[in-house]
C-alpha cells in the first residue's frame, strides 16, 4: 500500500518537474 502511494507521488511530482521543464522552455 505505501509502496503505491509513493509511487503515486513521485509519478505526480515527475510530470508537474516536466510541466515546469516545458513551460521554461517556451519561455526560452
Amino acid at each position: 500500500m505505501l509502496l503505491t502511494v509513493t509511487r503515486t507521488f513521485s509519478y505526480q511530482s515527475h510530470f508537474e518537474w516536466n510541466k515546469h521543464k516545458s513551460r521554461r522552455l517556451l519561455y526560452l
